[in-house]
């Protein structure tokens, strides 16, 4: 009985740290109780698989996450994307053809190399284009220059509608290229911060920061 209510009250305390590190707010306490009762499902769930990750029958490790007190029925919905017609004709990729006999290391891990920024969220928002393309461009800036600066993907969310791209409803990360080039630049995670949704009427700061 004591450990019943140790183990009831760890659960309650985690799930409290969740609800507040991750701002959650609900419509009710019965809403509060159902989204509560989902997270307790998805940890016995992440608990049950990483313990066969430990034992060798699994060759991943699953984590809580700010979509853990939803189900995929209730998530699915938001993270899909709506008007964004991806019919639109893009432009692929261009491979550069290495020389016959070119010798090429097995793995590459770009964030030992200082490539990649930290870990972003782009949370309910259809965005993950916008992250695409600035992932892409922190890079190359990264290779060019030695410094690494993360890029506003709010920008891209916001501003380049008229490339093709729909918002938090999708886009394409070449859409978001053409609109940077047409600027003549893009503004800095830092002065352009993200907001997971459109907000035309963002205000630009007077110390603009910004990549060219």
């Amino acid at each position: 009985m004591i450990m019943t209510d140790y183990i009831h009250s760890f659960l309650s305390l985690s799930y409290n740290l969740f609800y507040q590190l991750a701002e959650k707010s609900y419509d009710s306490p019965s809403e509060e109780a159902h989204r509560k009762q989902i997270w307790l499902s998805n940890r016995k769930l992440v608990l049950m698989h990483n313990i066969l990750t430990d034992q060798g029958l699994k060759s991943y490790r699953l984590g809580m996450t700010y979509f853990a007190d939803m189900s995929t029925n209730s998530w699915f919905p938001r993270a899909a994307l709506g008007s964004f017609n991806s019919s639109l004709p893009h432009r692929g990729s261009t491979f550069v053809q290495l020389p016959n006999g070119t010798a090429l290391p097995d793995t590459v891990d770009w964030r030992d190399k200082g490539y990649v920024t930290e870990v972003k969220d782009q949370k309910q928002c259809g965005s993950c284009w916008a992250f695409s393309a600035t992932g892409a461009l922190e890079g190359q800036h990264f290779r060019k220059t030695g410094k690494l600066v993360s890029l506003s993907e709010q920008q891209l969310v916001d501003c380049s509608s008229n490339f093709g791209n729909s918002g938090c409803m999708g886009g394409w990360m070449d859409f978001a290229f053409k609109y940077i080039k047409y600027n003549r630049g893009i503004d800095t995670e830092e002065s352009y911060p993200y907001e997971a949704k459109v907000n035309r009427q963002h205000k630009i700061p007077s110390s603009l920061k910004r990549w060219e």
